[in-house]
Order: structure tokens, then sequence, then C-alpha cells
């Protein structure tokens, strides 16, 4: 087990010009300086691996992996793998830190040896970096329950937001199965090996994409589909009833996708009545 107070900080890159220095640059700024910057180039084709070339002849904790196109979760385990450090923080190449995020993190992590893994609260930013609104609050009681029942926010941003000890990555890992859905999956498999706990003040800024790849409904559809059956295999599900409840969730959550973001009707109703048949006491949510 690594105790050297480091942590090592895992990007993801693809096509990250637009953004990634000025996301460095929110870890320069960082109030905590004992930390690796482990940035992973997943092929991209703009001049993000130019620009991080550069940070890293400039900065000597920053190193670079150029990988060929192999998605955002393996570009993370790759990352993940080379982690030197006692803790691993997680940041996208389009999100920033508040200066005193490692600060808040590390200390609340030292203080608390019963946590492996701790987050905290955010605000939502432009692609100019514009402020825009505070992200809704999320919970740290009952977690994994909370996250499989889709039981409003629970772990914001986490891919931006989390940090964990490291010894923790022997057993939770992202699943290359998974895209939009990766983060999901992850918080689970750290919610079930140990108790994490939220920080109130709002330490990352969400940067909100338009091209972003959650508003891919179809993906989204087999992506959460996927982490449910995998934690139905897991036997995260304590009980039977309950599995029921939270899949009718996921059903309704499903419908709305398709019917607001990709307008079609048709298939929000397949869900809708997906959902009813799963759990019938759902229906009292469709009408309150």
């Amino acid at each position: 087990m690594k105790n050297n107070g480091i942590v090592s900080i895992i990007i993801p890159a693809y096509n990250a010009e637009p953004y990634i220095q000025e996301t460095l640059n929110s870890i320069y700024d960082q109030t905590y300086q004992k930390y690796q910057i482990i940035v992973v180039d997943d092929g991209s084709i703009d001049a993000t691996n130019e620009i991080l070339q550069k940070e890293a002849s400039n900065h000597d904790k920053v190193e670079v992996i150029s990988s060929s196109n192999k998605g955002v979760s393996m570009a993370r385990n790759i990352g993940i793998s080379k982690a030197k450090g006692e803790y691993i923080a997680l940041l996208d190449a389009d999100d920033l830190w508040e200066n005193d995020n490692l600060e808040q993190k590390v200390q609340f992590l030292n203080q608390n040896p019963k946590y492996g893994w701790v987050y905290s609260n955010l605000k939502c930013i432009s692609e100019s970096g514009k402020f825009l609104y505070n992200h809704p609050n999320g919970r740290d009681d009952k977690i994994l329950e909370n996250i499989l029942l889709w039981g409003g926010e629970v772990v914001p941003g986490p891919c931006s937001n989390i940090i964990y000890r490291t010894e923790l990555s022997l057993k939770a890992q992202f699943d290359p199965n998974f895209s939009t859905a990766a983060d999901q999956d992850f918080t689970l498999q750290l919610a079930f090996f140990s108790p994490g706990k939220i920080l109130s003040d709002r330490l990352v800024s969400y940067r909100v994409v338009s091209n972003s790849m959650s508003k891919n409904i179809t993906v989204m559809e087999k992506d959460h589909i996927g982490v449910f059956m995998k934690a139905k295999e897991k036997k995260l599900f304590p009980s039977k009833s309950f599995e029921r409840k939270c899949f009718a969730n996921l059903y309704k959550i499903i419908a709305g996708s398709w019917l607001k973001d990709g307008k079609n009707p048709f298939k929000s109703l397949k869900y809708i009545v997906k959902s009813i048949l799963t759990y019938p006491k759902i229906v009292g949510k469709y009408f309150s």
C-alpha cells in the first residue's frame, strides 16, 4: 500500500484541444502540490497531443501516454495502472477544479481512514467557461442503494470529482463495455467495496458541452441497462422487490429520454409499459 501523500491525477483526453490547457492550469493552481498528472491521449486527431507534449516538457509532474483510440474507460484504466500515488483523482479533459479541491479531499481522507473515497458538490459552466448554475447537491446516505434507485443526485460528475485510495483500484475498475454509463458502474463498485463521503463545497466545475456523448440515447439505453444487468449478476440488489423497483425506475428514465431528447414517442411508450410491468406500483409516479 502506498503511503506517500501523492495524488495521481488521471485525465483521459480525446480531441480536447479547446479545453485541456485550462484544465491543466486548474491543477497547477492547486493549493495541494503533491501530485502527478497522467494524461492518456486516446488517439486524438486535433492538436491535443501537441499541447500535452509541450506541457510535459515544461512540467516534470506531467506524464503523457499516447494510445490508439480505445475509448474513455480503457484510457482511464491505462492511466490508473501507472499511478504512483497514495490517492487517485479522476478529472475529465474539459472540466476544472477549484484551487482547494485536492487539499480538502486529501485532508478528509487523511483524517478519516474508514472512508475509501470522497467527492464534493459542483457547479456547471458553459463551453466558454462561464458559470451556468449550481448542480443539484449530491448525497452520501446509502450510496449504493440510491444509485441503483436513481434516487436523485448521489455522486455528481464522478469522473472529475472522485478521489479514492489507490488500493481500491485493485477492486474497482472502469468497464470498457460501457461509455456513457461507465461512471455509474464505477461508483457502484466503489460504494460496494468502501464507504464514501460528500463534501458540501462546490469544488468542481463541470463543463456542459453541446455534443456530449450523454445525448446519444441509443448508447445511453444500452449502457445503463448493461450496468443494471451487471449489478444483478454481482448481486448488488438486496432483494428481488428492490431490484424490480430499480429496473422500473431505470425504464422510466429511458422512456423520458426517448421522449424528450430522442423525440421518439413509440420507444418511450415501450419503456413506460416495461416499467409498469416490472413494478406496477410505479404507476403512481407517472401521475405525480
